[in-house]
C-alpha cells in the first residue's frame, strides 16, 4: 500500500475541509483576542509598508523615469495610509476609554507623524506620477521628514519620564 496516496486520500483532503470550520469555531470563540490581533498586525505591517516605500524611494536616482514600481509604491503608500488611519482610530479609542498613559501617548504621537508623513509622500507622488515634478520631491518628501522622527524619539526618550514621573 502507498502511504502517500492513503494519508492524502483520509488525511489531507478532510483536514482541508475541517480548518476552515475550525477556524471559524476559533474566531467565534476568541472574538475579543482576533480584534486586538489585528491592532498588533496593524502596527507590525503600517510601518513595515513605509519602510519598503522609504527604501524604494531612496534607491532611485533624482533622474531617474517613473516605472511600474513607482505604481506599486504609490498604491503601497494608500495602503500604509489606510492602515496607519485604522490604527490611529483605535489609539484615540483606547485613550478615550482607558485613559492617558506614556505608552499609549507615544504611540499616538509616532503615528500621527508616520500619518503626516505619509500624506506628503503620496502628494509628491501624486505631483511626480502626473509629470509634474521629478522623483527628487518624493525623496525630499522623504529624507526632509527623517529629523522629526529623530525629535520625536528625544522628546519620548528624555521628556516623557519627567513628565509622567511629576505628574505621579
Amino acid at each position: 500500500m502507498d502511504i502517500t496516496l492513503f494519508y492524502f486520500n483520509n488525511v489531507v483532503i478532510f483536514g482541508v475541509a475541517a480548518l476552515a470550520v475550525a477556524a471559524t469555531y476559533l474566531v467565534s470563540r476568541n472574538l475579543s483576542r482576533i480584534s486586538s490581533l489585528a491592532m498588533y498586525i496593524a502596527r507590525i505591517f503600517s510601518p513595515l509598508v513605509l519602510a519598503i516605500t522609504v527604501f524604494s524611494v531612496t534607491r532611485k536616482g533624482t533622474d531617474a523615469k517613473k516605472d511600474i514600481s513607482d505604481y506599486i509604491n504609490f498604491a503601497l503608500i494608500v495602503l500604509a495610509l489606510i492602515i496607519d488611519s485604522v490604527v490611529l482610530s483605535a489609539i484615540v479609542f483606547r485613550l478615550t476609554s482607558y485613559g492617558i498613559t506614556p505608552n499609549r501617548l507615544a504611540v499616538l504621537g509616532i503615528n500621527i507623524l508616520v500619518w503626516a508623513n505619509l500624506i506628503w509622500i503620496m502628494y509628491s507622488y501624486i505631483k511626480f506620477l502626473r509629470n509634474k515634478t521629478g522623483p527628487a520631491v518624493v525623496q525630499n518628501a522623504v529624507t526632509k521628514y527623517l529629523p522629526v522622527y529623530g525629535l520625536w524619539a528625544a522628546f519620548v526618550t528624555f521628556a516623557f519620564p519627567l513628565i509622567f514621573a511629576w505628574q505621579g
